[in-house]
């Protein structure tokens, strides 16, 4: 796997996934997903990088997605990444300040993975 390098932001979400990394996106509206099909949110992941298309986060459709729940996707979403030639290059960790966690309902840090896509030198 090579090197993982760390990027720390805090009071980022990164529930969605969604890279900020300076691409014009533009709005599209996706169907709200059942209780964990985590198959069809990291499919629904991809799609949305893949198009360039911003989606509304996974924990604020009906139904929810817990944090253990996100962690389920993580791995289809390494596997997707991988497919399609990107190489993990680190972590994405956010809410690495204690102070925003009551602020955004949270009770640690939370991690995805960041490719050399979705990453600048």
């Amino acid at each position: 796997m090579g090197q993982e390098r760390i990027f720390v932001h805090d009071a980022s979400v990164f529930a969605s996934f969604v890279p900020s990394n300076g691409f014009g996106y533009s709005f599209c509206m996706a169907a709200p997903t059942e209780p964990l099909d985590a198959k069809a949110i990291a499919d629904e992941v991809v799609a949305s990088l893949a198009g360039r298309c911003q989606i509304h986060t996974f924990s604020s459709r009906p139904g929810g997605l817990t944090l253990v729940q996100a962690y389920c996707v993580t791995p289809l979403l390494r596997a997707a990444f991988e497919a399609r030639g990107e190489k993990i290059i680190g972590r994405k960790i956010g809410f690495t300040n204690r102070e925003m966690w009551k602020v955004y309902g949270v009770q640690s840090p939370i991690w995805g993975y960041a490719t050399n896509r979705t990453t600048q030198d």
